[in-house]
């Protein structure tokens, strides 16, 4: 058995080149540890990655990234990813098909922006809305997750939200940006993304989310990026990878899907369950008037989102085409269902849909984290040596992946340096 020694206290194997083992790698790097990170796949990204079909840039299932994510910020130059926005807001498929536009409000708050609010909104509703504020104006939005752990709806309710205001617009919304068409999505998550969503737009980069952990990766320099290499089983001395080989490290970063971690470690505490969807990509030649508006669909459809790409990205698509993303819930909806759904939402006929692919996706994004303390890592050291990172440890997002690996990363520095001082390192943190 071929066996690679580690030497010293500074090898780090980290499993897995999603975004939360890039960051782990990029901050161990910088802080002078020996990185090596194996990735079954042959690409870096996990699922943020993009492919190039026929000319289309096609997301792997409808993401995007907010301006103001503060660990996307941390990670990298936003300017740098060439963000294309979203316009703020969004609108509403209703079940008979119309279209409603909910304008997200800009700071300094104006006069127009209130008639534009009463125009969705009663005004029971905006007082609601008006305790909430202080939440959402926080300068930190981390600090969200210190409020006790509820689903958004009770919380919601309990501010005074109107039912027709839940059903017709949170609803929707949350369908949209969590896959949860129940309003079971723990409050504080969904204050955080609102806080993100008053303070900077949505966007994808010009050519795809990929560039997101390409640029995470350029950080590593010549570290080592093992792609196609499976991982077996990890201990506190090594990595065994398919083919007999081991890694010997002084430490490893877990940043592996959930479903993954009983295979790997033998752990069944911590809760791995996770929403599925589906994106169906088609392309067209007809001129949508739906602008760079995402449309969110109401609770009677499995049918989530709805997006015109280029309308946002024009790099998305080639000269003279359109690239629509049609996303569901869960992996069930046929294409012909969704392209049926998007040309009723886009006014326009079912034959104009070309399909172009179907990504679906099982493990899309956590139902619940932080063990009842959203977004509070609560088992981020496996063993002695071994950590874990993951979007499930920290909350639901691009910047809830970036934070659990930069977190996993000093989870290591901090038990490297307690063993220079003769402490053992902790067994949790």
């Amino acid at each position: 058995m071929n066996t690679v020694k580690s030497n010293g206290q500074n090898r780090v194997t980290v499993v897995g080149a999603g975004l939360a083992g890039l960051a782990a790698a990029a901050y161990l790097k910088r802080n002078g540890f020996q990185v090596t990170i194996v990735e079954a796949s042959e690409r870096i990204g996990g699922l943020v990655t993009t492919d190039l079909v026929d000319g289309f840039y096609l997301d792997r299932g409808f993401q995007v990234a907010l301006k103001a994510y503060p660990e996307l910020r941390r990670m990298v130059r936003i300017d740098a990813l060439t963000p294309r926005a979203f316009a703020r807001g969004f609108e509403v498929i209703a079940p008979d098909m119309s279209r409603h536009p909910v304008e997200m409000p800009r700071r300094p708050f104006s006069r127009g922006q209130f008639l534009d609010l009463l125009a969705n909104f009663s005004v029971a509703d905006l007082g609601c809305m008006a305790k909430a504020a202080p939440r959402l104006l926080r300068h930190d939005p981390q600090t969200a997750f210190e409020m006790p752990n509820q689903p958004t709806g009770d919380y919601l309710r309990g501010c005074g939200l109107s039912e027709r205001t839940l059903e017709g617009v949170a609803r929707p919304f949350l369908k949209g940006v969590f896959l949860d068409d129940q309003l079971q999505t723990p409050a504080a998550m969904a204050i955080f993304v609102a806080h993100n969503f008053l303070r900077g737009s949505a966007f994808v980069p010009s050519t795809g989310m990929a560039e997101i952990p390409s640029l995470v990766a350029q950080q590593l320099g010549n570290s080592n990026i093992r792609l196609g290499a499976e991982v077996l089983s990890v201990s506190d001395e090594s990595v065994a990878l398919a083919g007999g080989e081991e890694i010997g490290h002084d430490y490893a970063v877990l940043a592996i899907k959930p479903g993954r971690l009983a295979t790997l470690t033998g752990e069944t505490g911590i809760d791995t369950r996770c929403r599925s969807t589906s994106t169906h990509y088609f392309a067209s030649e007809v001129d949508f008037a739906a602008g760079k508006t995402v449309l969110v669909a109401s609770s009677n459809t499995p049918v989530a989102t709805i997006a015109v790409m280029d309308l946002v990205a024009p790099s998305y698509a080639p000269k003279g085409a359109h690239l629509v993303s049609v996303s569901s819930l869960g992996m069930e909806t046929s294409d012909e269902d969704a392209a049926a759904f998007a040309a009723d939402a886009l006014r326009t006929e079912k034959a104009e849909l070309s399909h172009l692919r179907t990504y679906r996706i099982d493990e899309a994004l956590p139902v619940s984290f932080g063990e009842g303390r959203a977004g509070r890592p609560y088992f981020r050291a496996f063993s002695r040596r071994v950590y874990l990172a993951g979007d499930f440890m920290e909350n639901p997002s691009i910047d809830g992946a970036l934070r659990s690996g930069r977190l996993a990363a000093e989870a290591v520095m901090s038990a490297r340096w307690k063993s220079h001082r003769g402490d053992a390192p902790p067994r949790n943190s």
